[in-house]
């Protein structure tokens, strides 16, 4: 019996009831006062309401039913709508997570891309620098041979000198012995000599600075065919020479000198010494 019906049963037997409660005694005096149908009418209101309490007992029972399972009914809907909520939230999740991989692999890939081909073409970069160096290194190398194959040419003059010095010697002393009169023509030897060995020594002081600025003049000539967006070391040096109000950060002695500014050091003498020296080309080669 359904919630609806029982109401209704209820509804119907209370009415009964109140019907019967409030119904003058002249009505059944008026079927000429029968007592078999009073009894029959309280009787009827006895199961009336026998019924009734049945009827009541049986909605609140079904009462006591619907409550319990709209109670249960709202635990499973609040379960199911939260679980479907963890599961929307879990594949939002998933779903972010692959997102993030793809992008994260993706960037991986472009990045290891870039930084390959940057690779490749500093890499290509360097091997033509390097053969370009390579090719200028041995041009350099065979300049340099021959200034030294010249200086090895200018010591054995200057051996061959010493030797005729030692010869011209006994010969001016075996002229003075024989023929004082030889004086003029021995002294003109003698400056001949003096003359040829001084020009012996310029000769070699010469090539050793030949040897020593081959380095310096080599990189020169480098910086130089690079362009014109490049200094020279020799414009460099020029440069620093007119940075007259460039102080350092605390003065230094530099060559025995107390110097505070950039020029000071560029305008002294041993500053370009010690460039070209490292100019050299040993310590070009280390």
């Amino acid at each position: 019996m359904t919630i609806k019906r029982t109401r209704t049963v209820i509804a119907v037997t209370l009415s009964l009831i109140m019907a019967l409660a409030y119904l003058p005694c002249s009505a059944f005096a008026a079927e000429g006062d029968n007592t078999q149908d009073i009894e029959a009418l309280k009787q009827a209101m006895e199961e009336a309401k026998t019924a009734m309490d049945e009827a009541e007992t049986t909605m609140n029972t079904a009462k006591t039913a619907m409550d319990e399972a709209k109670t249960a009914w709202d635990n499973k809907k609040e379960a199911a709508e939260t679980a479907n909520t963890k599961a929307t939230e879990s594949e939002t999740t998933a779903a972010n997570a692959e997102k993030a991989r793809d992008d994260a692999f993706a960037q991986v890939q472009s990045d290891a891309k870039t930084a390959y081909d940057d690779a490749v073409t500093a890499y290509n970069n360097a091997k033509g620098e390097y053969d370009s160096a390579v090719t200028d290194y041995n041009t350099k190398q065979g300049d340099l041979d021959t200034a030294k194959d010249q200086k090895n040419a200018l010591e054995r003059d200057v051996t061959q000198l010493q030797d005729d010095l030692a010869a011209a010697k006994q010969h001016k002393e075996q002229l003075e012995k024989e023929l004082p009169s030889l004086q003029a023509a021995v002294t003109t030897a003698t400056d001949q000599w003096h003359a040829d060995q001084e020009a012996a020594q310029a000769a070699l002081e010469q090539a050793q600075a030949d040897y020593d600025e081959a380095g310096y003049t080599f990189i020169n000539s480098k910086i130089d065919a690079l362009g014109s967006q490049f200094f020279t070391l020799d414009e460099m040096i020029d440069a620093c020479k007119t940075y007259t109000d460039a102080a350092l950060s605390k003065p230094v002695t530099f060559n025995g000198k107390q110097i505070s500014t950039i020029a000071d050091v560029a305008n002294d003498d041993l500053f370009l010494t010690v460039v070209k020296s490292n100019c050299m080309k040993d310590n070009l080669l280390f």
